[in-house]
């Protein structure tokens, strides 16, 4: 598969990830929205890790994913902060992992 098409994956992964964890702090009513974009997100995560070629770096991003999820979840869940911090700290944290990710990606992707 091209680089660009594998990116365009890791973009959507971590935009349904992410965007399921903020609009359940948003909108917690809708918890069945969100569960259902969380596993779409959480489906083009798996798939997007099966197109690195290295096991160091396959294993890296995935056992960085559960953690930075399981993270998030867990103080969506547990911290008693009001939603507006969990949600500022939800941002903070995506954005500097998708940049990590990406750029991990784009190095293993160029190397073809």
């Amino acid at each position: 598969m091209n680089k660009e098409k594998v990116m365009k994956i890791a973009h959507f992964s971590y935009v349904g990830i992410f965007t399921a964890m903020f609009g359940y702090t948003l909108l917690p009513k809708l918890p069945y929205l969100w569960l259902a974009i969380a596993l779409v997100g959480g489906v083009l995560l798996a798939v997007k890790n099966n197109f690195l070629k290295t096991a160091h770096s396959r294993n890296k991003i995935r056992m960085l994913d559960i953690v930075i999820v399981l993270g998030l979840i867990v103080m969506i869940f547990l911290a008693p902060m009001p939603a507006i911090i969990k949600e500022v700290i939800i941002l903070i944290v995506a954005f500097f992992y998708y940049v990590y990710c990406y750029k991990i990606m784009l190095k293993e992707l160029s190397d073809e």
